[in-house]
């Protein structure tokens, strides 16, 4: 036996989310933020460990323009996929 509600929650109506393909416009999502967020922690860290550059190999073009404008270039020398940010 459950026990009496009381105030606004005994009308409260609960109806399930939309799909999240509908009310998200994924093709827009900006992860700059993380991407910045994530360069800085590297810089950090390698002083620790001695690091000379970070490597990220994008799966496709749209990575691969977000990485440049985060300022890591291409470096074909290595493979064709392959970019890094070198060290400041």
């Amino acid at each position: 036996m459950s026990a009496p509600t009381a105030g606004k929650a005994a009308s409260l109506e609960l109806t399930a989310p939309e799909k999240l393909k509908d009310i998200h416009q994924l093709s827009a999502f900006d992860c700059g933020d993380l991407l910045r967020d994530a360069i800085i922690r590297t810089i950090a860290a390698a002083s620790e460990v001695g690091t000379t550059a970070l490597v990220v190999h994008p799966l496709n073009e749209r990575l691969v323009t977000l990485y440049e404008k985060a300022g890591v270039i291409r470096s074909p020398q290595l493979s064709p996929i392959t970019m890094m940010l070198p060290p400041a």
